[in-house]
């Protein structure tokens, strides 16, 4: 039947749509024989439906985007490992360099509002990339193999790229003034290797996530204030340059 993983993934979207409205209805229920049995089982279903969309992505881009190839087309095997190369090289350095910045992005105001603002610009940057780079090398519209290699590699690469790189700007140009600001600490916890450390404080009536070292992480009591040394980002993120009691 023409079209019919179209149909499917439409069915898809529909389960995966239905699993968030379930998660932001119970996620912040205060009784927990809710929110965990009905939230928790909905988490575990949106993965498995973005799992089916990641398994199924090649299959889609072609229903979606015939390819157009014809009969006496040469594909250049050269050329086409030089793009997917490259391709996978921009998804690797991207995952590597938001590694390097995942803490200073912890520790920006409203860093998680930044982090998904560039997240969504640079999905956007990669999609335009694709299409710009289809137009002007035709053996990435002309192979279904090298088109999805270059697809997931621009998009998945800017996904990365740009929240890391928004960071460093927002770091490397910031105003060098330093104001100093008090927050109450609400709670505070460590990661499952005891690696990270947490505190977790209201900024603007909203509770955001810091990271400390462990020794200012021993000395802390929730409910106590902690003056936070802040500069104000290049990008109007402010970002946290020191702790202290």
């Amino acid at each position: 039947m023409p079209h019919l993983i179209r149909r499917v993934a439409l069915l898809h979207l529909l389960y995966l749509a239905i699993g968030i409205i379930i998660i932001v209805a119970f996620g912040d229920n205060d009784n927990y024989w809710i929110r965990v049995p009905v939230a928790v089982p909905s988490v575990f279903w949106c993965i498995f439906q973005l799992i089916w969309f990641l398994t199924n992505a090649q299959a889609l881009i072609d229903d979606f985007f015939p390819l157009n190839t014809p009969s006496n087309y040469y594909n250049d095997p050269l050329t086409q490992r030089v793009i997917s190369t490259l391709a996978i090289c921009l998804v690797m350095g991207g995952l590597a360099f938001l590694i390097t910045e995942i803490n200073n992005i912890d520790n920006t105001l409203r860093g998680a509002a930044m982090f998904w603002k560039f997240c969504v610009g640079g999905i956007t940057a990669g999609i335009i990339l694709t299409i710009l780079a289809q137009r002007k090398y035709l053996q990435i519209k002309r192979s279904s193999n090298l088109r999805f290699i270059v697809c997931f590699g621009l998009i998945l690469g800017m996904f990365t790229f740009a929240p890391a790189t928004a960071s460093l700007i927002n770091r490397k140009y910031a105003s060098p003034q330093v104001i100093t600001l008090p927050f109450k600490v609400n709670s505070k916890s460590t990661d499952s290797k005891h690696s990270e450390y947490y505190i977790f404080v209201d900024v603007n009536n909203n509770e955001e996530r810091f990271i400390v070292d462990q020794e200012f992480y021993n000395q802390l009591k929730i409910g106590q204030i902690v003056i936070f040394s802040i500069r104000h980002g290049a990008l109007g993120y402010d970002f946290v340059v020191k702790f202290k009691t």
